[in-house]
């Protein structure tokens, strides 16, 4: 079964971009994320290494089409989970590539966070965005939990992620999970409101229905254990009122009473399970008099009150 986050990504990669530099802002997150940079035969290499297949593809189809650069794919079985994993090296234009996707400056280095140019606008910093929650994004099934993250290597990344979502509003955090940094958030209306910002329409859509069938549902647990546990404690007044009128009948002690009360009293034993409002409807049938529902339960308290039992 596809998780949600396959879903999500699945949508992401399937959408036209806006400008075709885009793609090259996209890349740019996912080679920062999850590339592997290393030198061999004095030489910048690249190594990839996806849980995706899609995604993979997604990958090489940029470099190909953008940079005219072709990758020799594999698919390995991971050694840990035993997953399906999809890899492929880079080995040619690398140092023109990372300087052009701003991952390398023009002294060699890389950088922690990428140039201005990334998040300088509303268009290229969502492009952006995706290109991170492709990497290393993920979130819950909707049906289950709400929660969103982005699981990166340094802190300083993480907090650049974070300050990006901030400027939404969105109620970013970070925590230390084993030797990785989690950017997450856990609000319903962040994690709807980032899905509608990545233009994943559709599973925005789906992602709404889910917590509103959700939300309906939970109005109707409170709604029916409010009214169970309304109705245990109903049922345990009339037990102590029932046990309360049985000791004065057994003690002959009806006399005590007025001509309301005792009326009140027999209403009570002929229909154990009335509530205030039944017993004064009974009331007034008997007598013709109008008896109000406070007056009874007052009543009632008193004499549990005095015949405690």
């Amino acid at each position: 079964m596809i998780s949600f986050s396959e879903k999500v990504k699945t949508e992401i990669i399937q959408q036209e971009v806006d400008y075709p530099t885009h793609y090259a802002i996209i890349l740019g997150a996912i080679i920062k994320i999850l590339g592997n940079l290393s030198i061999e035969n004095n030489n910048y290499i690249i190594k990839l290494q996806f849980n995706l297949f899609i995604l993979a593809k997604f990958v090489a189809y940029i470099l190909s089409e953008e940079y005219n650069i072709k990758v020799n794919s594999k698919l390995r079985l991971s050694k840990f989970r035993g997953e399906e994993a999809f890899s492929f090296v880079i080995k040619n234009k690398v140092e023109k590539l990372l300087k052009d996707l701003n991952i390398f400056n023009h002294n060699g280095l890389i950088l922690a966070s990428p140039k201005v140019k990334y998040t300088n606008s509303q268009t290229t910093l969502i492009a952006f965005l995706k290109g991170c929650f492709l990497a290393c994004g993920s979130i819950s099934e909707p049906s289950k939990s709400y929660h969103l993250e982005f699981v990166v290597n340094d802190y300083e990344f993480a907090e650049y992620i974070s300050q990006l979502l901030k400027k939404y509003d969105y109620n970013s955090n970070i925590i230390k999970r084993r030797n990785k940094q989690v950017v997450y958030l856990k609000r319903v209306e962040d994690i709807s409101s980032f899905l509608l910002l990545i233009q994943v329409n559709d599973c925005g859509l789906l992602f709404e229905n889910v917590r509103i069938e959700k939300e309906l549902s939970n109005a109707d647990n409170r709604a029916i254990n409010c009214y169970q546990a309304n109705l245990k404690k109903q049922q345990d007044a009339y037990q102590k009122v029932s046990k309360t009128i049985n000791f004065i009948i057994r003690n002959n002690l009806m006399n005590k009473f007025s001509n309301l009360e005792q009326t009140l009293i027999k209403i009570r034993i002929e229909n154990s399970e009335f509530s205030l409002a039944n017993i004064a409807e009974v009331y007034k049938t008997e007598t013709g008099e109008t008896i109000n529902r406070t007056k009874i339960s007052v009543f009632f308290k008193e004499l549990m009150r005095k015949y405690p039992m």
